[in-house]
C-alpha cells in the first residue's frame, strides 16, 4: 500500500533515520522490516478477502475487473517478444486470499510460463509484515525461491541460443 509506504518514509524523515534516503539509488527504495504482522491484521485481510470474492458482483462489473488490462498486457508480452525477451510471470497473492493463482490463470498462460510462490513461503506468518506486503524475511525466502526458476529459465534461453 503506497500510503503505508510514504507514511513510513515520513516518520523515517522526520525521526532522521539514516538508513532510507529518498535519493538512494543503492537499496531503489527498499526499506528493511523484520515487523510481524499482527494475527489479528491478518485474520481480518483473510475474511475480506472471503467477502470479497464470495459476494455476488453483476457478470458486467466480473468481465471488467477480470479482463481489462488483457490488452495491455499482450502488448507487452508482443514487444518483449519482438525484442526477443522471454516473460515470465511471477504471482504474489496477498496472504489471506488463498488464491494459489492468479483469478485469469488461462489468460496469463496463453502468453508466458506463472510462476506462484509455494504455500511455505505464503502460509508463513513469520514472513509478512502486513497482510498485503512481505518483511525481510518472507523477501528473503522468496528471492531464494525464484531464483533458482530465473536461472533455469536463463539456461533455456542459452540452449536455444545454442541450437
Amino acid at each position: 500500500n503506497g500510503l503505508i509506504v510514504r507514511f513510513e518514509f515520513f516518520k523515517f524523515k522526520l525521526m532522521r533515520e539514516t538508513y532510507f534516503t529518498p535519493d538512494n539509488t543503492t537499496d531503489y527504495g527498499y526499506l528493511h522490516s523484520d515487523q510481524l504482522a499482527s494475527s489479528e491484521a491478518m485474520e481480518s485481510n483473510k475474511n475480506a478477502w472471503k467477502n470479497n470474492l464470495n459476494r455476488p458482483k453483476p457478470e458486467l462489473i466480473k468481465t471488467i475487473e477480470r479482463n481489462y488490462s488483457k490488452h495491455y498486457l499482450t502488448k507487452i508480452v508482443q514487444l518483449a517478444n519482438h525484442h526477443n525477451c522471454r516473460v515470465l510471470f511471477f504471482y504474489l497473492p496477498e496472504s489471506g486470499s488463498n488464491l494459489k493463482e492468479p483469478l485469469n490463470m488461462m489468460f496469463y498462460e496463453t502468453l508466458a510460463p506463472v510462476i506462484s510462490l509455494p504455500d511455505t513461503i505464503i502460509n508463513s506468518s513469520a514472513n509478512w509484515k502486513d497482510p498485503m506486503h512481505f518483511n525481510d524475511t518472507g523477501a528473503k525466502k522468496t528471492s531464494q525461491f525464484i531464483v533458482p526458476v530465473i536461472v533455469k529459465e536463463l539456461a533455456k534461453i542459452d540452449n536455444e541460443v545454442k541450437n
